[in-house]
């Protein structure tokens, strides 16, 4: 039986990869700050660890055999990342080298690292090739760990596939993300009778990527000998505007809006990607009507899910949108 280490495993993506992870008879080590009783009834392995860890991580590794890194830990916000940039600094950039630094070491077959279509400039139709133009220190980070891989892999020969994934969604994500997926924080809010929060005007067109229909993909990398040392845009055909998304989740909930806007860092009207390298590389990409996808979250929607997902201080205050400021 092969092994799986999953980092972020209280994540969106870690819950429901460690999940499908276990369907198809992987052993699988989730590792997280804390345990999770999602996983309770679960043959699946929970070790309380920061990418951070050093010796910790490399006791992991020595004594649970690990076949395989799906590196899914670390901070993933776009525009709050200008505020913590020391902090994402030290965990997406030296965790994720940390990580590299233990699968070259016992020589794992496979990294699977998940970066972000956001590294793109703006367009539509952007394929692998694409200009890429870094405007965040979350993108930032991203491209650096591309890269760290791609080196490790001439040096070292370490395999990777990488994920250029973008905007994300699912069940498990819908409590208060303040600064987390938008679909999550409109249901919270839209739940919770707040006013909605809308960053720039709202006409800015994205894809939306549900969380189910991409884990087949994620799993199949593994042996898909096309996907070796590969990069693939990873998401959702389907655009619409911030405008429009609002409106559609709202129609789901049966509940009226009331908008507010805030000033954002961020300005690319159109971010629209291609995925026919992914298309013609798997063979189970699914795509998941979006009124469907929010159907079931809010099935599974919490109301005492209501924490925010980070719990980092802004390290600079200076045009620190109001919607973050909770946090300090």
């Amino acid at each position: 039986m092969n092994t799986a280490l999953v980092t972020g495993g209280n994540g969106l993506i870690g819950v429901n990869l460690a999940n499908k992870l276990l369907e198809n008879d992987y052993k699988v080590v989730s590792i997280d700050l804390k345990y999770n009783k999602i996983y309770e009834e679960k043959s699946l392995i929970q070790i309380p660890c920061s990418v951070l860890e050093k010796r910790k991580l490399s006791e992991i590794f020595k004594s649970f055999d690990v076949d395989y890194i799906y590196h899914f830990g670390g901070i993933s916000t776009d525009d709050f990342s200008h505020f913590i940039r020391s902090k994402l600094y030290e965990v997406n950039i030296v965790g994720t080298a940390n990580l590299i630094n233990e699968a070259v070491n016992h020589n794992i077959k496979r990294f699977i690292f998940p970066s972000s279509a956001s590294i793109y400039n703006e367009g539509v139709d952007l394929n692998e090739n694409s200009e890429i133009k870094l405007s965040t220190p979350y993108e930032i980070s991203k491209y650096a760990s591309e890269n760290d891989l791609r080196i490790a892999n001439q040096k070292f020969g370490l395999n990777y596939t990488i994920f250029r994934l973008h905007n994300v969604f699912g069940s498990g994500h819908a409590g208060k993300v303040t600064y987390g997926n938008v679909v999550s924080r409109f249901i919270y809010q839209l739940k919770n009778g707040e006013g909605v929060t809308i960053f720039g005007d709202g006409t800015q067109r994205r894809q939306f990527t549900y969380i189910l229909d991409i884990l087949d993909p994620l799993l199949e990398c593994l042996e898909n000998e096309g996907a070796f040392n590969q990069t693939f845009n990873l998401g959702s055909d389907s655009s619409t505007t911030i405008l429009e998304l609002l409106e559609k989740v709202a129609k789901v909930l049966k509940v009226k809006t009331r908008k507010r806007y805030e000033k954002t860092l961020l300005t690319p009207i159109k971010h629209l990607c291609d995925h026919s390298k992914a298309q013609k590389t798997f063979l189970n990409i699914k795509e998941t009507p979006f009124v469907q996808a929010i159907e079931e979250m809010e099935r599974e929607y919490e109301p005492e899910s209501n924490k925010s997902i980070y719990n980092y201080a802004p390290e600079i205050i200076k045009k620190l949108p109001d919607v973050y400021k909770p946090v300090i």
